[in-house]
């Protein structure tokens, strides 16, 4: 009888490590590519306007906690009875981005600068530095992809006069390989 317990208990141990499926998680040296369509809000021509935002990042995990962010987006601002020209904004730059890695949920924090052309309606395209402070998380659905949301608030320095700031709020579509 003892034979065949540890007959049995062999072969669920083997099934075990055979077909263990390790949790969908945050990890080192990920690479992740994300889309982030969302709408911005800023204070434009003496009043709060809102209008689209799309981002794109590329992350690289650098261990389970922090991660490398470069990424680019763009947002127009519409300003009523001025004609088809938005107020626009462009910002390139780097984050850095801590993650609460529990399981599936992953909740994160990120800071960074970045270059923010300005150009529009009675505006000349400049360059300018931008800083910006946000919050997100990410639901990891497997290991290869996560749908998140995240919100970020970025300030334009040297005050432009049209947009001393710009908050944005997004959803994450994150394709992750490594």
């Amino acid at each position: 009888m003892h034979n065949e317990l540890r007959l049995v208990g062999a072969a669920l141990l083997a099934a075990c490590l055979l077909f263990h499926v390790t949790p969908a998680r945050a990890g080192a040296q990920e690479w992740r590519l994300s889309t982030k369509p969302g709408a911005a809000m800023a204070r434009a021509w003496s009043a709060t306007r809102w209008g689209p935002n799309l981002e794109l990042q590329a992350e690289y995990g650098i261990n389970d906690d922090w991660t490398i962010r470069f990424g680019a987006s763009y947002s127009a601002f519409f300003k009523p009875g001025a004609g088809p020209e938005p107020l626009s904004l462009a910002w390139t730059g780097l984050d850095a981005a801590w993650t609460l890695d529990i399981l599936q949920v992953v909740p994160f924090l990120f800071a960074g600068a970045a270059v923010v052309a300005v150009g529009g309606p009675d505006t000349s395209w400049r360059a300018r530095l931008g800083l910006r402070v946000g919050l997100g998380v990410d639901y990891l659905l497997s290991r290869s992809w996560s749908l998140g949301a995240e919100a970020t608030y970025g300030l334009i320095v040297p005050d432009t006069g049209q947009v001393p700031a710009l908050v944005t709020l997004s959803l994450r579509l994150t394709w992750i390989w490594f």
